[in-house]
């Protein structure tokens, strides 16, 4: 069942989706997810439930701004303390390195 999404009519694509499944939620990363689009991958992840658990989608993104990657690296470090289990498929190498050498945004 889907949750949420967002489609970009300059552009005529699904940007992101959060769609829960049976024992967890779901949220794909479609395509190119520019820093343009970091207000709603943070809208997203303020909806995904607390004591649940989180698949973070990137199977289909080709690019992955480091915006985003921040935003993902803040959601994963405070996701703890909502007890939400998060996990990554579809990185690259080259992205999970990025995130895992990120500073968090206080904010």
């Amino acid at each position: 069942m889907q949750i949420d999404s967002h489609f970009d009519k300059i552009q005529g694509k699904t940007l992101a989706t959060l769609q829960q499944d049976k024992d967890h939620q779901t949220l794909l990363l479609n395509k190119d997810v520019s820093f343009l689009n970091k207000a709603l991958l943070r809208s997203l992840l303020h909806k995904v439930e607390k004591n649940s658990t989180l698949v973070i989608d990137a199977s289909k993104a080709q690019f992955i701004d480091h915006d985003i990657q921040e935003t993902l690296v803040n959601f994963l470090k405070t996701a703890v303390d909502d007890n939400i289990t998060v996990n990554m498929c579809g990185f690259s190498e080259e992205q999970i390195s990025d995130m895992n050498s990120a500073t968090v945004d206080p904010h």
